[in-house]
């Protein structure tokens, strides 16, 4: 996963991390921005839950997916949406656009899936006694 910039604000905490632990998701942020050479291009910020119940622990992870393409969202409501089988696919090696680098999807339920360029962290925030 050293593919995911600033994946050390997680693994810090978490050592174990897998995107696999990212079972649901309590924001999602779509836009157009520039970017830093000036073209439009289309983000995706998301706010996951990690929880550890073990340990008492509860992670906040904003991610932000850059360039995204493809996006499919379904069945979202409620007080959380749950993602019973997230993955991130590398296809770097055979995508021609860079908009289609990662493919980013709940394989499971088919809640989500987009591609995108490049995926960051931006925040994480640790929580105790939920």
């Amino acid at each position: 996963m050293e593919f995911i910039k600033n994946i050390k604000l997680v693994t810090e905490i978490l050592p174990s991390f897998n995107v696999r632990q990212l079972t649901f998701f309590t924001s999602l942020n779509y836009y157009i921005a520039q970017n830093i050479d000036y073209e439009y291009i289309s983000y995706l910020e998301m706010v996951f839950i990690i929880e550890q119940k073990k340990m008492k622990q509860r992670l906040k992870v904003l991610m932000k997916f850059n360039n995204v393409s493809s996006l499919y969202v379904k069945n979202l409501g409620g007080n959380y949406n749950q993602i019973l089988g997230f993955e991130i696919e590398d296809k770097t090696s055979s995508q021609w656009e860079k908009s289609g680098s990662y493919h980013v999807k709940d394989y499971e339920d088919g809640i989500l899936d987009f591609y995108c360029e490049t995926i960051e962290i931006l925040t994480v925030n640790n929580e105790t006694d939920f």
